[in-house]
């Protein structure tokens, strides 16, 4: 493996890494090596550790990883309104500007 191969920013580990692919894998005592911003690899917390000892550390003993879960909560109406008066306090915002312009 090349040195650009083999680096890691970030290892989360916890009890248990659950990926997302076809197999629904679950990997006890897993973690999860991070780069950046990407993802670089998934396994055991042991073997992520000895190939990426420079990384930070991030543990959650009882904790459940879930690499590429990503928030997509959304709120379709207010994208349209992103902008509109921002600068104000949230329910002054939502109250004068976002629910009036909301359909029923």
């Amino acid at each position: 493996m090349s040195p650009a191969e083999n680096r890691a920013d970030l290892l989360v580990t916890g009890r248990y890494v659950y990926l997302q692919d076809r197999d629904k894998t679950l990997i006890k005592d897993g973690g999860v090596a991070i780069l950046r911003d990407s993802i670089v690899e998934t396994g055991s917390a042991a073997d992520l550790a000895a190939r990426y000892p420079r990384a930070a550390r991030l543990a959650t003993d009882h904790g459940l990883i879930m690499p590429g879960l990503i928030n997509t909560h959304t709120h379709a109406a207010m994208a349209c309104f992103r902008g509109l008066a921002d600068d104000l306090p949230l329910m002054q915002w939502l109250q004068e500007y976002i629910f009036p312009l909301e359909p029923n």
